[in-house]
């Protein structure tokens, strides 16, 4: 389950937002794909304002969401199964996938920040806002990974055909940059158990303890500590490091 709240994001390749899981939602946020994205390893530019993705019913409400720009795409995509109601959004530049139903959705969105979104790299780096002083959680706790023995990367996808993956492990787990990795808010982390995707791209968790349970869709390459792994080994025991 993914909730995204009082969120901006601004010309995003893939999607402003991504989302997963029955219960899932974004409120209150702005997704401004207006100008240009970076694109995948592959040249592929798909600028989605929201992307509901896999099997569950979720919610985007009260959104701005202006996908006008050179690459924009659909405003709200949904598939794999996934379904959603979309309500008191305003919306600019594309079209709402058949599978969201709809509630009093209009023009005009607004695509500046919400109140309380950090607006320069110091506020983010540090967790302030205007609204609170919490920190929170949605990094998964990423800082310190480097304490954190194991490494777990996945690898694959493309932006047509995005691949998933989730595993729990027996201790601690965190998000880190190994193998070129970059840390995405969209991929979560509950517990010790985390669920992800990759677009193109790597995502590399740190953890302590067995990896206990891992399974994946997409195809993506699965390396543990440095070796790649068959994904449909359910329960693996890591490989003892020394470095």
């Amino acid at each position: 389950m993914t909730r995204i709240e009082n969120s901006y994001a601004k010309n995003v390749n893939i999607s402003g937002f991504r989302i997963s899981g029955d219960g899932s939602y974004v409120k209150d946020s702005t997704v401004a794909q207006t100008g240009d994205v970076c694109g995948a390893p592959n040249g592929v530019k798909n600028a989605r304002g929201i992307w509901l993705k896999d099997i569950g019913h979720m919610l985007v409400e009260n959104c701005d969401i202006d996908v006008s720009g050179p690459h924009g795409t659909l405003a709200i995509q949904a598939n794999h199964g996934a379904t959603g109601v979309a309500r008191n959004c305003r919306v600019k530049g594309g079209e709402i996938a058949s599978t969201v139903e709809t509630e009093n959705i209009s023009g005009n969105p607004d695509p500046t920040p919400p109140a309380g979104v950090p607006t320069s790299a110091e506020e983010a780096a540090s967790g302030q806002s205007s609204a609170s002083g919490d920190t929170g959680s949605t990094d998964g706790g990423q800082q310190d990974s480097t304490q954190l023995p194991n490494v777990l990367s996945v690898e694959g996808g493309s932006p047509d055909q995005v691949a998933t993956y989730a595993f729990t492990v027996g201790g601690e787990v965190k998000k880190s940059t190994d193998r070129g990795a970059s840390i995405n808010d969209e991929d979560t982390i509950d517990g010790s158990s985390v669920e992800g995707a990759v677009a193109g791209g790597t995502d590399s968790f740190r953890f302590s303890g067995d990896l206990t349970d891992l399974s994946t869709d997409g195809s993506p390459t699965v390396y543990l500590n440095g070796e790649q792994v068959d994904p449909r080994t359910t329960a693996i025991r890591p490989a003892s490091r020394t470095s």
